[in-house]
Order: C-alpha cells, then structure tokens, then sequence
C-alpha cells in the first residue's frame, strides 16, 4: 500500500516537472508563432497566406493515415514500460518500419488523388497555379519526413523527456520564424516555393536531431537488425486499424473544413479561418502541453493495475484542462478585435473576429478529449468507441457541406462542430464506464458540474467587461485579463478542488511559509 502510494507520489511529482518544461516551451513557441503569422501575412499577402493555408491543410489532412499509428506506438511503448519494457526495441523497430510503409502509401496517394484533386477541385487564383503546384510537392516531402521522425519523437514523449522535446521545439519555432523573415530577401524565386523550400530543408535537420538523441539515450531505438515482427505487427496494426476510422473523422472534421471553405467561399475566407486556426493551435497547445505531460501516466498506471488512480487522473487532467483553458479563451473573447490588430496589424482578413471567438469556444469543449481518450486507448478496447466516433465526427463534415450547399455562411462549420464535440463528450464518458469503471455520475459530479458552473460565471464576465468598456484597447485587455485571472483562481479554489484537495494546498503552502 505504501509502494503504491509512494509510486503515485512520484508519478504527480513527475507530471508537475514535465508540465512545467512544457509550458516554457508554449510560452515561447506560442510569441514566436503568433509573430510568425504576422511576418508571413505581411510577406506574403492575404491572397498568397490564403493559398499557402489551403495548400498546407490539404496536403496535411493526408496525414490521418499516419495519425492512428503515431498514438499506437506512443501507447504500447508506454504499456511495456508499466510492464517492464521487455519489448521496447521489438515495438520501435516494427513501429518505424510500419511508418516507411505508411508514408509510401502517403505518398502514392498525394501524388495521385491528392494532385487531381488540387488541381480540378480546390479554388486558386490563375496566375498562382504554377506556384501551387511546387508548393504542394514540397509540402508532400516535409509531410514525409515528419512521418518518419515520429517513432523517435513518440519515444521521446513515452519516456517523459519533456525538457528535450521543449527544446527542439522551441528551436523548429525560430526556425519557421527564421524562413518568414527570410521571404522579405528579393530572391528569383516565388515566395511559396521559396517559403516550401525552406521548410523541407529544416524539417530534415529535426529528423536527425531526433534520430541522434533517441540513438543515444535509448538503445532500444538503434535499428540494427531490420527484423519485421509479425507478432507485434499485427498486434499494433489491429489497435492502429480501428483508431485509424477516428483518425479519419477527425480529419474531415479539421482540415475538410478548410477545403469546404476554399471550394465555396474562397481563399479570401480561407486566410480568416487560417487566423483562427493559428488562436485554436496556440490556446490548444496551453492545455494540450498539461496533458501530454499526464497522459503516459494514465497509460502506466492502467498497465500496473492501479485503476483508483487512472480514474484519479481521467477526472483531475480532464477538470484542469478546462479551467486552464479559459484562462486563455475569456480575455481573448473579450478583446478579440484589438489582439486581432495588435497581433495582425492592419492586415486583418475579414471575418477573422467571429471565425475566432467561434473557435475559442470549441476549444474549450474539446480540452476534456486528451485525457478522456487517454483513459480508453490504455484499456486497448476501441473498436466500439472509434467506430462510434467515427460515426459521429463524420456527421460534421457531411452536415457543414449540406448547409453550405444551401446557402449557410461559413461561421456554421464551427458551430455544428461544436454541437457534435457535444455529442462526442457523452460517448466517451459510455466508453469510460466500460473501460476502466469511471461512472458517469462521478465523473459528472466531479468535472462536468464544476467546469459548467465556472464557464457560467465566466459569460457574465464577459459580458460585464463588455458593457463597462464599450472601447477596446489596452485598457480592456489589462483589466480584463488581471480580474479574470484573480476571478478564476477563486472559482477554481472553492468550485473546481475537493475538499481534500484544498486541505493539502493549504498544507503545501504551510510548509512553503515554514521553510
């Protein structure tokens, strides 16, 4: 019992250490980013960014494929640490060599449907189709060789070596900040290809930093026997399989929107829903950077037996990802327009406003997926639950390309995805009963009913701000962002944390008083 708790101590322990590599690495990557955005609007144009965003999400949504098999190897490298990791070399061997198949299967595709469909389907201005072309081919190799970075970066997530991830992100940050500022050189070549061109080149450089440091630190990933484990091939195929139907879905549900929207609104449109795209990326990266650091413990303590503390995590991780995710989404809402100018300039595509604010809220929504999804992979059983998902997530884009075939504007996309993510919620909570006994009413109680209650208070907030600073500007943003900090930091303490929970802060901060 004491072992137990003692292994559980440290597992926390080692999620608090790992989050905070994490969020120094958001920290940074989320400035560099967001002034990447700007150079690359202002270099480009709205017209070219538009291009470039629509060009990238297609080729990007090819990339579904691979997704399945990248939580696979991530999960079952996990598992077999909890285990012992016995099988670690036999799992990454097979795992890259599933990764070459996949990404020469990835490539037959691009190169085939992907081409005719760039070509005859997807909406560019003339003068740009050249262009467009070299952009995709570029594009399809970066794509490639990240496929193929993957098990390398997958093994470095499974064995929690968070401060080096940190690192080699933050540095592919500046180096995409690096490839913007060097479009403002007048070189003889067209700034997309040039833009594509440079990014395969960086791309090439993480691959082998990757690749050296796993070498190095894990012998398990030196392949030098290339033997094809038919076993363990078929084990990790079958999870990947009925994983790959969410992939799927939540392909069509992300990058087909994109698509939707170039093919029936433009890519004027398309640079609007680019912008809020890149807010949802560096809000979602805040709660996602949490969970990655939580999720290898929900799989570990699965594996070991420890179900009290798989459900512990599921519905803290779950709870917390919420709330730190409004900590991001109310100030932005309340001031989306002056960000917007602040961030952007005068370039603002139009629309980007409401395309911004809608998408804030999904992410809001979707910050109780990782660990709610984390909590049913660990149990292996998904063929009910990603066919079900599958289901449901498919709805999304077939329904948004009903409404915009009969005239919808294209702020519906985001909304009906917000209703199906809705939907979604509740299977997953069926799915978590089944696989590790988390009952709906607990999970309710203890994260639904208090998320609900904090975003409550945090609409009035909202419209408070509103109201009693009609104008934005600095103002807004200051005051709103400090009251809404000290506001939620209240309704987390007496709403969001048990009574137990708030004993041991109070111990934590005695003895932090004491020392």
């Amino acid at each position: 019992m004491l072992e137990t708790i003692e292994r559980q101590s440290t597992s926390n322990k080692r999620i608090a250490r790992n989050t905070l590599f994490l969020y120094i690495r958001l920290g940074v990557i989320m400035l560099v980013k967001l002034y990447t955005s700007r150079v690359l609007l202002n270099v480009l144009g709205i017209d070219d960014y538009g291009v470039y965003n629509a060009v990238a999400a297609f080729v990007i949504s090819f990339s579904f494929i691979s997704s399945p098999l990248i939580t696979a190897t991530q999960r079952f490298l996990n598992f077999d640490m909890g285990k012992g990791g016995f099988r670690l070399n036999t799992l990454f061997v097979t795992s890259f060599l599933l990764f070459i198949i996949v990404s020469l299967i990835l490539t037959l595709g691009l190169e085939t449907v992907g081409t005719w469909f760039l070509n005859n389907k997807m909406n560019f201005p003339q003068d740009r189709v050249s262009a467009v072309n070299i952009l995709f081919q570029l594009t399809v190799l970066s794509l490639v060789i990240n496929i193929l970075r993957m098990p390398y970066e997958s093994t470095v997530i499974a064995e929690e070596k968070m401060s080096f991830y940190a690192i080699i992100c933050m540095i592919e940050a500046f180096l995409t900040l690096g490839t913007a500022f060097m479009l403002k050189v007048e070189f003889y070549i067209n700034k997309l290809v040039l833009y594509g061109t440079l990014n395969v080149v960086y791309t090439i450089l993480l691959m082998l930093v990757y690749k050296v440091y796993c070498n190095h630190k894990f012998p398990y990933t030196k392949i030098k026997n290339i033997r094809f484990n038919k076993a363990t091939a078929k084990e990790v195929c079958i999870f990947s399989g009925w994983n790959f139907f969410g992939s799927l879905a939540a392909m069509t549900a992300t990058q087909g929107i994109t698509t939707l929207i170039n093919i029936f609104f433009g890519v004027v449109c398309n640079a609007a829903y680019g912008i809020a795209i890149q807010i949802q990326s560096a809000v979602g990266n805040v709660v996602q950077n949490f969970q990655k650091a939580a999720n290898p413990q929900i799989t570990k303590s699965y594996s070991e037996g420890s179900l009290d503390h798989t459900r512990f995590l599921v519905v803290n991780v779950s709870k917390f990802s919420f709330i730190l995710t409004l900590l991001f989404v109310v100030p932005l809402i309340c001031n989306i327009d002056f960000v917007l100018k602040l961030w952007l300039g005068n370039n603002v595509p139009p629309s980007s406003q409401l395309f911004s604010c809608l998408v804030l809220c999904l992410v809001s929504l979707v910050s109780f997926a990782g660990p709610m999804e984390a909590g049913i992979m660990a149990t292996g059983k998904i063929k009910s639950f990603q066919i079900t998902f599958s289901i449901l997530i498919f709805l999304n884009i077939i329904t948004t390309y009903l409404v915009f075939k009969h005239g919808a504007s294209a702020y519906w996309a985001i909304i009906i995805k917000c209703i199906v993510e809705l939907v979604v919620i509740v299977v997953r909570i069926v799915y978590l009963r089944k696989g590790i006994a988390l009952s709906a009413k607990y999970f309710t109680t203890n994260t639904f009913i208090p998320c609900a209650i904090i975003a409550s208070i945090s609409i009035f907030f909202i419209i408070a701000i509103v109201h009693i600073f009609p104008e934005s500007g600095w103002r807004r943003l200051i005051f709103s962002a400090t009251i809404y900090l000290l506001l939620l930091f209240l309704n987390t303490y007496f709403i969001a944390l048990s009574k137990s929970q708030r004993r041991k802060l109070k111990q934590l901060n005695l003895r932090c008083v004491l020392s």
